[in-house]
């Protein structure tokens, strides 16, 4: 599965994070980690957005947290990206990078809570 591309939201913690490791463990070796976990301190922030008329910073750590732990069980290539998928411009970003790093092929998508996009 070495050509195999995983695009996984939510991978920062929780179910995607689960699903992430899930298919490190099970021989996917390119992955694309996607995450919006928020934070108020400047010292976490990868990119910063407003909401509600609040900074918010990504909190870049959690996910690469994931990303270690997914190369440790196997993957090769990790791709980390904090996107927030209510902006679709950001969704067509995630898109953009994954063919920019990987090339056009995307096997496997899931968004949330296991939504298969292929």
């Amino acid at each position: 599965m070495d050509k195999k591309v995983a695009i996984i939201t939510g991978s920062s913690s929780g179910i995607g994070g689960g699903i992430a490791l899930y298919f490190a463990e099970h021989g996917y070796k390119n992955l694309v980690l996607v995450a919006r976990r928020y934070a108020r301190h400047h010292e976490n922030k990868l990119t910063s957005t407003v909401m509600n008329n609040a900074p918010l910073y990504f909190r870049a750590e959690k996910l690469k947290e994931t990303s270690d732990k997914c190369k440790s069980l196997g993957a090769k290539e990790v791709l980390c990206l904090s996107k927030d998928l209510h902006d679709l411009k950001a969704n067509k970003e995630i898109v953009d990078e994954t063919v920019k790093k990987f090339g056009s092929e995307r096997d496997e998508g899931f968004a949330g809570l296991i939504c298969d996009l292929t």
